[in-house]
């Protein structure tokens, strides 16, 4: 069987494979996730619960759902549990069945991907670059005007990592709901940002579906673990579409740990801010390209003409043992990276290569 080609950041083991080293040997900036690990504490609790493994999952994670639901001031009928966010929009794909859909590019891959393989036709709009690759209220009205069944927005939006501010995120809700269409709102990277959820929202927002991760914030990328929230009504039909133990148990017990890791959070946060701040501020002091401001902990980069190519770049970090994500895979985007936000010793040994793979460029033209 020959394996798919990558379409996603994060793949350490086929890199592994490639360079025949070991995986750990490896500095993933394609995988956005939390530089500080997962929240201490969390390896021994799992340590003490495996032996929950000896038997079958929670099937619909209800006593999970409770707490979310509790936290965020909604009933368990209106949160569902998945195996990360991506198995989530499989599932709301096959159970919604839209026949057609927008989604606001440049955004995750797999939301066309799911939409397609339930027979959707999926059509892009577009942010555009001298809008900051913002949502504005002039690409809302060109989203409504195709007049979709369901909409996809990132809140922030990946790879951009641009928050959708306030005022329009009201306008796009409140013509949905007028239309009535859906909006899925994808929150994966949200709580790297100040922006606030609107997860709890839902039942006042009857078309919204709110996506929400752990596998980015309290990386836990290699357990999987997410949910969503929805209107009972359509909860209800996303529940007759879900499979019996879809989340295991040890990734249900490290999700009612992490609800309570408050320091964890704002720990996480001050240190995003700070590294995405001092690492974008390198990345513009060596030339490297347009740098975009982000929320998020990651950063998109629009390479100069005189930096490498995108792809010579990724192979030339790639034999430093840096993995950085290409982005010719999202719409429009040909010729940008981007980068995931880590520790500063980290981001001190991507930018340490950045400065020789661009020297080593400057002394090949500077010979030739």
């Amino acid at each position: 069987m020959k394996e798919k080609a990558a379409r996603h950041g994060g793949d350490v083991f086929s890199a592994a494979r490639e360079l025949r080293l070991s995986w750990r040997d490896l500095l993933d900036f394609s995988a956005n996730v939390n530089p500080l690990g997962p929240p201490p504490g969390l390896r021994k609790r799992l340590s003490e619960e495996f032996a929950i493994t000896q038997h079958y999952p929670d099937p619909y994670a209800w006593q999970w759902r409770r707490e979310i639901a509790d936290r965020i001031g909604l009933s368990p009928d209106e949160v569902l549990a998945g195996n990360g966010t991506t198995a989530l929009m499989y599932l709301l794909a096959r159970a919604l069945r839209p026949k057609s859909a927008v989604v606001v590019a440049p955004a995750f891959a797999e939301y066309e991907r799911s939409l397609g393989q339930a027979g959707c036709k999926v059509r892009f709009v577009s942010c555009r670059w001298e809008d900051d690759l913002d949502i504005t209220v002039d690409l809302a009205d060109r989203v409504f005007a195709l007049r979709p069944d369901l909409v996809y927005l990132g809140q922030p939006t990946s790879p951009a990592g641009r928050l959708i501010q306030p005022d329009i995120l009201d306008h796009i809700l409140g013509r949905a709901r007028k239309e009535k269409i859906i909006v899925v709102l994808d929150e994966a990277f949200l709580d790297f940002t100040p922006a606030v959820s609107l997860a709890g929202s839902v039942r006042f927002n009857p078309g919204l579906i709110a996506l929400r991760s752990l596998t980015k914030f309290y990386a836990l990328p290699g357990l999987r673990l997410g949910y969503l929230t929805a209107s009972r009504k359509l909860a209800g039909r996303l529940f007759e579409c879900a499979e019996p133990w879809a989340v295991n148990s040890l990734a249900l017990i490290a999700g009612s740990f992490c609800l309570d890791q408050d320091d964890y959070a704002r720990r996480t946060r001050r240190l995003v801010d700070r590294e995405r701040a001092w690492l974008a501020d390198r990345l513009r002091e060596i030339g490297l390209g347009r740098v975009v401001d982000s929320s998020a902990n990651y950063i998109l980069v629009k390479l100069d003409s005189k930096s490498p190519a995108e792809e010579e770049l990724v192979t030339a970090l790639k034999k430093h043992g840096l993995l950085i994500r290409g982005c010719s895979s999202f719409q429009n985007l040909a010729g940008f990276i981007r980068l995931a936000v880590k520790t500063r010793s980290s981001n001190l040994r991507l930018f340490e290569a950045l400065k020789s793979v661009l020297k080593n460029q400057s002394a090949g033209e500077a010979g030739q």
